[in-house]
Parts: structure tokens; sequence; C-alpha cells
């Protein structure tokens, strides 16, 4: 993943926050009245906001290797077999919920 500069001119410093804070956690504490988890919670939430990452892709396994690939692969990224058409509708509901680990085979 790349940024543009102005992107990344907005990540530093909040990265460099984030740092700061996880660094009060565990060293002296904090002055009075300022909660460093409460800091570290409201950084991260903009750092998650920042990189707007969305949802997880939904996954399927792959018929000839069993490893998960995207649901709308043509082809699996691990074996390079051509997959069938997407399963829909209740077909597509218990591999959308896997976590994206591989598949046991």
């Amino acid at each position: 993943m790349t940024f543009s500069d102005a992107e990344a001119a907005v990540l530093r410093p909040l990265l460099g926050d984030i740092d700061r804070e996880i660094a009060a956690l565990f060293g002296p504490a904090p002055p009075e009245g300022v909660l460093a988890s409460a800091a570290l919670r409201a950084s991260w939430a903009r750092l998650i906001g920042m990189l707007a990452l969305g949802p997880a892709p939904e996954l399927r396994a792959c018929p000839a290797c069993h490893r998960d690939c995207r649901r709308a692969a043509t082809v699996c990224g691990h074996c390079w077999t051509t997959l069938p058409p997407a399963p829909s509708g209740a077909e597509a509901a218990l591999p959308a919920a896997r976590s994206g680990t591989q598949s046991a085979a």
C-alpha cells in the first residue's frame, strides 16, 4: 500500500501521537487529569478512519487446494486453478463468514 505525500503528512504525526501514547502507558504516570489509554484509543480511532480499510473481503474455499480465495476471484491465488463462478445467496453465507485464515484440508 502506498500513500500520497499529503496522506503520509497526515499519517506521520498521527503515528507519532500513538507512539508517545503507548510509551506513556508504560512510563511514568501521565499528568493529572489525562488518561493515556483514552488518548491512545482516540488516536487509534483516527488512524483506522484515515486508513479506511473497509470490511474484510468475502472468501470461499478453492475446490482444488481448499485454501481461501476472494469470493469474486476467477483463479485461485495459491494453486492457479480456474474457479467456478461464485455461489450466490444462502450457499455463499457460510464461506463469507470465515475469518480469512487458511481452511483445514
